[in-house]
């Protein structure tokens, strides 16, 4: 067998626990798994020297900008972001400028980023203002479509509902932004805090999660951040088992009293809350309550955060750092490598329905992800290929980082540095 990439000496998940072997990639292809020796050759051998390859990376919520909004990240430095931070799959939301609402939008977004992408990208849509529009959206590759509380439409009344149907219809996901459209006039963080409560999110949900119901399509809550939400969610899968759910790394690590020490560098929708909440996001991600972590990358300008709590932009970096603060709660003990590769790998894939991807299976896609567990460092912004430079995580220290990130069986990322050439990642269109 004449291979282009082999994978020695490799600790990796499959069919549900972790087995010692090798993998072989052939065409962008994982072609054969080895569970002892091998006496294959290939024109690239990695030694993995026992460390873990994970099924490569899936992030779900990503904000890449690009177009009118290139200063703050573009299709080149966000996927090089998500390759050094051992993501070999994101999926762009579609509040850019202009805005994915059409066909015609998503193909051009879609020939941009085939140029410059160094993973795979995956594309969001808004619903059309027409609805016989939504078969050509998809027909031309969305990934789901995704609705947030500005829209202008009632979840209940008006066309929505229709959309809905039309999107469970075509098996597509919808993707939602649970809060309240709220009247956002604040001076102060606690103004913030309180414009944007936990109440706001939780009636959201409701709102949400009842017009799902009844127009029976499969509802993907985005970055919830309560213990009052989760618990609504935990029922509420128990008789409608097609919602899924996703929490971020910052709602996870971070409360209240860091944005009240930090001030707007720490503003972000929904905002952070308080311990409890934390601590119920926890138990819930552990539990299989929540489906999936997703970074929600956000990327700014610096000195788009250094303005006031109202006037700054809310959001952050996040795909450079994911991975690496997961697999330091692995080593503390708060969740387990196995879990992670469900919320960050398996999951993902199985809710957004992407082909051959989010496992080490023969016949899937080369996407690969070799992971160091004792490595340690510090996240340090500066480093970032992301156009953003700062992160509320700066200066942590954390142990477990990604060493080689695979894309379609091509090394894009290794020991921090991109080696791939422009344009090595490809474009979804499932």
């Amino acid at each position: 067998m004449t291979l282009d990439l082999l994978i020695r000496n490799a600790t990796f998940p499959w069919r549900g626990q972790f087995v010692k072997g090798n993998i072989a990639v052939r065409s962008g292809k994982i072609v054969k798994l080895f569970r002892g020796s091998c006496t294959e050759t290939a024109e690239r051998v990695i030694n993995a020297e026992n460390r873990v390859v994970l099924p490569g990376l899936i992030d779900v919520h990503v904000h890449l900008r690009d177009l009118e909004q290139s200063y703050k990240e573009d299709y080149h430095t966000g996927t090089c972001a998500a390759a050094a931070g051992g993501i070999t799959t994101v999926l762009d939301m579609p509040n850019t400028r202009p805005k994915t609402d059409s066909a015609e939008v998503l193909k051009f977004k879609k020939k941009l980023a085939q140029g410059k992408a160094m993973v795979n990208v995956g594309f969001f849509s808004l619903f059309p203002s027409r609805i016989d529009e939504i078969p050509k959206i998809i027909e031309e590759g969305a990934v789901a479509f995704k609705v947030y509380p500005q829209d202008p439409e009632s979840w209940l009344t008006g066309s929505l509902p229709d959309r809905l149907k039309s999107a469970s219809k075509f098996g597509k996901p919808v993707a939602v932004h649970p809060e309240e459209k709220v009247k956002d006039e604040y001076n102060t963080i606690q103004q913030f805090l309180q414009v944007h409560s936990i109440n706001i999110e939780f009636s959201a949900v409701i709102r949400y999660t009842l017009a799902a119901e009844r127009a029976q399509c499969h509802l993907h809550l985005c970055h919830i951040t309560s213990k009052r939400t989760v618990e609504y969610i935990r029922t509420l899968k128990a008789s409608y088992p097609r919602v899924s759910c996703e929490v971020t790394p910052h709602h996870l690590l971070l409360t209240r009293k860091h944005i009240e020490e930090k001030g707007s560098l720490l503003k972000v929708l929904p905002p952070l809350r308080e311990n409890e909440d934390l601590e119920s996001l926890w138990l819930a991600l552990n539990q299989g309550i929540i489906d999936v972590i997703a970074s929600d990358h956000a990327p700014h300008q610096k000195s788009e955060k250094e303005k006031s709590i109202s006037d700054a932009s809310p959001g952050f970096p996040g795909l450079e750092t994911t991975l690496s603060l997961m697999l330091t709660q692995v080593n503390a003990g708060r969740i387990s490598l196995k879990r992670l590769v469900e919320v960050l790998s398996e999951n993902p894939a199985k809710i957004f329905k992407i082909k051959s991807k989010g496992k080490i299976e023969e016949g899937y896609d080369a996407d690969l992800t070799i992971i160091d567990l004792k490595a340690k460092g510090k996240i340090n912004p500066d480093s970032f290929y992301s156009k953003a430079k700062y992160s509320p995580f700066e200066g942590w220290t954390v142990k477990g980082k990604p060493i080689t990130t695979i894309v379609n069986g091509v090394v894009v990322m290794e020991h921090g540095e991109i080696i791939a050439p422009k344009g090595a990642g490809s474009v979804l269109t499932t």
